[in-house]
């Protein structure tokens, strides 16, 4: 447990004959709101008594849960603590066992999860749900049609019929997601994360894209990781940006060195958090067994198919 190294961040028409029939129920759907500063929550059911909402953050490597979340269920840490790697720095976490979790109708037993670190600032959800529970599936993102779906690692959205990009991702063996993000010129190396609230670079992506950032020249705010440090960052405007073939138009950014880019390995160059904020008027799919992001290049105005439908 000591050696273990948790990082943590504070979110289809297919012919029918191309599914088992049994395969194409294996998808379990849920309700998906965005009550706080914009970040996806879930609803969730823990050792079948306690129930809550949690974010969805894929760049959280476990499922975290609150202070209050572990004193309504009554439990004890064990072990010794963990190290977390936040975006801001790190801090000690306690390691939790949970007898089941519950996500719709799925139900995963025997879950570990940690808790926050005691300097984090409050977070208004229970919990997150991390890489350890996603990782495990196909998970389509429909932030404007507000579901979050679950599908067997058999399904395969590229072949629904829809207009999908389709970009190429390397997963860590902590379930963190790196994809290749482009603005203006430059190709930026980024770490998906559902659970952030808006997109970062550092100093070195920002100087390579062209952008001065400094005090006063649209705003500068303080931003708190997962460990509870604090340091500032420069709010900047970009007229547009990449992923694979999706564009996007113009989306606010911030301007900081994160010591979770560092943590990744790519703090000496240009890197980037890339967070759900960028992707909401697009239903996407991470497809974990696959190594792909999905984006669905026209913004959700009506529904489409999906695997089985």
């Amino acid at each position: 447990m000591l050696s273990r190294l948790i990082a943590l961040f504070l979110a289809l028409g297919l012919a029918a004959s191309a599914f088992a029939p049994a395969q194409a129920q294996r998808v379990t759907s849920l309700p998906l709101d965005a009550p706080w500063l914009g970040l996806p929550q879930v609803p969730v059911t823990l050792n079948d008594r306690v129930t809550g909402r949690f974010i969805v953050d894929t760049a959280a490597s476990e499922t975290v849960l609150t202070d209050a979340t572990i004193a309504r269920l009554g439990l004890a840490g064990s072990g010794e603590p963990a190290e977390v790697e936040g975006a801001t720095g790190s801090s000690a976490i306690l390691f939790y066992r949970l007898a089941s979790l519950r996500l719709g109708e799925r139900r995963f037993q025997r879950v570990g999860a940690f808790g926050f670190p005691r300097l984090a600032s409050p977070v208004e959800a229970d919990g997150l749900i991390g890489a350890d529970l996603l990782r495990r599936h196909v998970v389509e993102f429909d932030l404007a049609g507000r579901r979050l779906r679950l599908f067997d690692p058999r399904a395969d959205f590229a072949r629904s019929g829809a207009d999908w990009a389709i970009i190429p991702f390397y997963e860590r063996r902590d379930g963190l997601i790196l994809i290749e993000v482009r603005i203006g010129r430059l190709r930026i190396p980024a770490l998906l994360d559902t659970g952030a609230v808006q997109n970062i670079v550092n100093h070195e992506a920002a100087r390579q894209i062209g952008l001065r950032p400094f005090p006063g020249s649209e705003g500068s705010e303080p931003i708190t990781g997962a460990s509870g440090h604090v340091q500032d960052m420069a709010q900047l405007t970009v007229s547009q940006f990449s992923i694979g073939g999706a564009t996007f138009g113009r989306s606010r950014l911030g301007v900081t060195d994160l010591a979770i880019f560092d943590t990744l390995g790519i703090g000496d160059g240009p890197a980037m958090l890339l967070s759900a904020e960028a992707l909401s008027n697009h239903r996407f799919v991470i497809d974990y067994p696959r190594n792909r992001l999905l984006i669905e290049r026209a913004s959700r105005a009506a529904s489409s198919p999906r695997p089985g439908d």
